[in-house]
């Protein structure tokens, strides 16, 4: 039996189509997930950040595998990348966003073309990003207006 000469350019050779195929599959797989969600383009869901960068977070919507980015100006300008900890961090609130963290995304854009989708971190207004952070902000709020005089109480108080 005759072995063939170039078994080293035969493995390169299958080691490049199988590589091309995997990348052609994982671009199919993307389109189709763009393609699912593109009707729901102003619509919010809940993403886990799968990425973070100096420019932004990238996202990933659990139900059907869509990934898109949250650019650096829609988290807000309070947050700041630490990059060793490939992370954002609020300077006033403490907030951090990091790899495997649940945020409330809403959709800005899918292009099937271009293959990518859009987001921006939601909070009702477009600030507070995480429902625990939202909670803890909302509290505080209560225990500060609390603690706060009532203006229309004391002028009323003063005419009688």
């Amino acid at each position: 039996k005759e072995k063939p000469m170039n078994l080293d350019l035969i493995g390169d050779h299958i080691s490049r189509t199988e590589r091309a195929a995997a990348l052609a599959e994982r671009e199919v797989s993307d389109r189709f997930a763009i393609s699912f969600v593109s009707g729901s383009v102003g619509q919010t869901f809940k993403t886990v950040i799968v990425g973070v960068n100096r420019v932004g977070l990238f996202v990933e919507i659990p139900a059907s595998g869509a990934q898109g980015f949250i650019p650096k100006s829609s988290i807000g300008y309070d947050f700041a990348f630490d990059e060793p900890n490939y992370r954002f961090i609020n300077h006033r609130s403490k907030e951090v966003l990091q790899l495997g963290d649940t945020v409330e995304a809403v959709l800005v854009e899918a292009d099937v073309v271009t293959n990518s989708l859009s987001f921006r971190l939601d909070n009702g207004k477009g600030g507070s990003r995480s429902n625990k952070f939202s909670k803890d902000r909302k509290f505080q709020r209560s225990k500060k207006q609390e603690s706060r005089p009532q203006a229309t109480d004391t002028k009323r108080q003063k005419k009688k």
